[in-house]
């Protein structure tokens, strides 16, 4: 799976190490299927890792849709969209990337509507401020990385200027 188990003497207790959030995600459920089947060896563990690399995908476009819903946003671009069902799976200091970001939205379209600007594209460019979260390698700047994503696939320059100035790397 692309993670290190590591059982130590504590009883009933398995941490699960990796940097990327979602082979993390896929681990945990696996194991916890696993430990609940009882019937733990090497053709159960691929069958259910398996299953639940099938089931992440559906897990990923029913959380972008619930975020465009919950935002009242028409689709966008698949691929924007995929990343937005990622977010689910990450946390930033303490918070879920995918709660702050909506929120975040809300934020935006409710100050864009009082200063009677565009209250969608406001919406819009802060969903996807922090989309760099979900694309960054270790060491690299989620704000460039972000902007640059969203500026290849043919977002509103408004959007990938949130992404890129929202740490004031660059200015708003």
């Amino acid at each position: 799976t692309g993670v290190e188990l590591i059982v130590d003497d504590t009883p009933g207790v398995v941490r699960i190490s990796c940097y990327e959030h979602e082979k993390r995600f896929i681990a945990s459920t696996t194991l916890k299927r696993l430990l609940k089947d009882g019937r733990i060896n090497p053709f159960y563990i691929e069958k259910f890792y398996n299953d639940i690399v099938n089931w992440f995908d559906e897990i990923v476009l029913e959380k972008w849709k619930e975020a465009l819903t919950i935002l009242n946003i028409p689709m966008m671009n698949p691929e924007v969209v995929h990343y937005i069902g990622r977010f689910f799976f990450r946390y930033s200091y303490g918070q879920n990337l995918r709660n702050h970001s909506i929120e975040v939205a809300k934020v935006a379209e409710g100050i864009a509507s009082e200063m009677g600007e565009d209250a969608l594209l406001a919406k819009k460019a802060w969903l996807l401020h922090d989309i760099g979260k979900v694309i960054a390698q270790n060491g690299e700047s989620h704000t460039a990385v972000g902007a640059d994503a969203l500026r290849k696939l043919g977002m509103h320059e408004i959007i990938i200027n949130a992404a890129e100035s929202h740490h004031f790397d660059v200015p708003m």
